[in-house]
């Protein structure tokens, strides 16, 4: 039986993704659960051993993220049964479903008629990595963090991605250790945004939404000038003019994962905008 989940199970869901070897923290738990709809099997004990997040954007399609099964009770059909309870509750031909998937298991999703439409590179860097300039950085204004510069930066990403994420946005920048704004000097051109998230003594970079490289190298560089520990950045693969600045500074490329959506066959909005995800829970 499949049990809806509330903030009350989150000590048991972070447990889940910690024995995964996920590096998501509480925080990040707790954003998901404010955010979207968490759900998965218990045990007798009535302990979360199995999980599974689906996150609406508007009506125009949903996001899957955090399909994990206690590695005790894995083969029993269980990631299965989340997969069917996600397709049937999502409702993929009305609004098209999305996730990142692991290399290993792209074959599990494709059962479920999903299809890899777009990858990403996921990139590591140890502590003190620093992003060299992007020689534009006297072009462009930094602006502080406000209501105000949220509503703008949601109406940019709405652009973007061609779907309502203010929700997510919303919690997301709640949670974010470090906030970018960057906007053409001397205008109130809005040039693009990133947040730097603290996973333990790691941040992790995304969104990166921005116009050009330029930028988007810049928005990278900021985030990460006052952080001292380990880095994560995912870069799309549209983007690969950010993974090869990223590579050189000292990014190492852990792993190049699938992007696959269920109920249409390319993803909507300007993606060439998109330099790296909010997180792969939600692509």
């Amino acid at each position: 039986m499949i049990h809806q989940f509330t903030h009350d199970d989150l000590p048991d869901l972070h447990a889940l993704s910690d024995q995964a070897g996920w590096e998501h923290t509480p925080a990040d738990w707790h954003t998901l659960l404010k955010s979207g709809s968490a759900f998965g099997h218990r045990n007798e004990s009535g302990r979360a051993i199995s999980s599974c997040v689906l996150t609406a954007f508007g009506n125009t399609m949903t996001a899957l993220g955090m399909l994990i099964v206690c590695e005790e009770n894995r083969r029993l059909g269980l990631a299965k049964d989340l997969m069917r309870h996600a397709i049937k509750s999502a409702n993929p031909d009305a609004h098209p479903l999305i996730l990142c998937s692991g290399k290993s298991v792209e074959g599990f999703y494709e059962s479920f008629g999903f299809k890899t439409v777009e990858r990403l590179s996921k990139l590591e860097a140890g502590p003190n990595i620093l992003v060299p300039d992007s020689g534009f950085s006297s072009k462009i204004d930094s602006r502080s963090w406000s209501a105000e510069i949220l509503k703008r930066v949601v109406g940019l990403d709405a652009q973007v991605h061609a779907c309502d994420r203010s929700t997510l946005l919303t919690i997301r920048a709640e949670q974010a250790a470090s906030k970018t704004v960057l906007l053409k000097q001397g205008t109130e051109t809005l040039l693009g945004y990133g947040f730097g998230i603290l996973q333990g003594k790691q941040l992790l970079i995304g969104p990166v939404i921005a116009f050009n490289r330029f930028t988007a190298q810049e928005i990278v560089r900021q985030l990460i000038k006052d952080h001292s520990g380990s880095v994560r950045i995912d870069v799309m693969d549209q983007r690969q003019d950010l993974k090869e600045v990223l590579l050189e500074a000292g990014f190492v490329e852990v792993e190049r994962q699938p992007i696959m959506l269920l109920g249409a066959t390319e993803l909507p909005g300007r993606r060439d905008h998109i330099f790296s995800p909010t997180s792969q829970a939600w692509c």
